[in-house]
């Protein structure tokens, strides 16, 4: 049913897309993200923000997200929005097209950060690109410690063993679902995560959903098979200012 799903959103109509999409999406221009964000912050919420465009055919395309990137991270310095990071996916700056490019992009993106007393948080993508994205991470992590983190999908079966692999040194990581249509042989519809504590009766992770599953640990193992989890252990927490 999901792939069904997938396959069929190019066929329905914008404006229905737009309807069902626009809780999820703060709008089409910077300006109606920053509105959002600044309304967010009102209520006492945490934000991150991401530029739309991963699917790209050429560097040049890379190069320019690059930019766009850089300048979305200044301008959160320059708007004030101390509660707001930005988050990034790899192909959007040239994983899939050269891999070194993609590095010498994002290590860009990650210093703008860090001079801007900022954070980057590096979304994960489809199994084709797992262990490019870490390899990245890990670099970036040793030459701007705390200011660049990644995502870790629950839904991988071989994700307890990059927790462990990525918590070697002090990381900053957000654990989610995962929503790519894997083969069974990788993934599973169940929070690989959760299935494998319990099978390892592994006790060394108590996990949460941000501040407030750090502070109602019984929530955990419902929040980690919803998706959107944060281990509380082996995490560098600072800086810790996203949704």
């Amino acid at each position: 049913m999901d792939k069904a799903v997938v396959l069929a959103l190019p066929l329905v109509p914008k404006p229905i897309v737009g309807f069902f999409s626009k809780r999820y999406i703060a709008g089409s221009t910077r300006d109606d993200a920053f509105r959002v964000v600044h309304e967010l912050g009102r209520e006492g919420a945490m934000a991150t923000l991401d530029i739309l465009g991963e699917f790209i055919s050429s560097l040049d395309q890379a190069d320019a997200n690059t930019r766009a990137y850089v300048d979305l991270v200044q301008q959160v310095a320059a708007q004030r929005l101390a509660e707001a990071n930005v988050s990034v996916k790899l192909t959007a700056l040239g994983l899939l097209l050269d891999r070194a490019r993609c590095l010498s992009n994002m290590r860009a993106l990650v210093r703008a950060a860090a001079e801007t007393n900022g954070f980057v948080r590096i979304d994960m993508e489809d199994a084709q690109c797992t262990d490019a994205t870490l390899a990245i991470y890990r670099t970036l992590r040793a030459e701007f410690p705390g200011r660049v983190g990644v995502v870790l999908q629950a839904r991988l079966r071989r994700t307890m063993d990059d927790i462990d692999a990525v918590t070697d040194e002090p990381a900053n990581f957000r654990l989610c679902k995962g929503i790519y249509l894997e083969p069974r042989a990788i993934a599973g519809r169940r929070a690989a995560v959760v299935a494998q504590r319990e099978q390892r009766g592994d006790p060394r992770r108590e996990t949460g959903v941000n501040e407030h599953a750090q502070l109602h640990p019984r929530d955990a193992d419902a929040a980690v098979t919803a998706g959107e989890f944060v281990p509380a252990d082996g995490i560098d927490a600072s800086p810790r200012r996203e949704t």
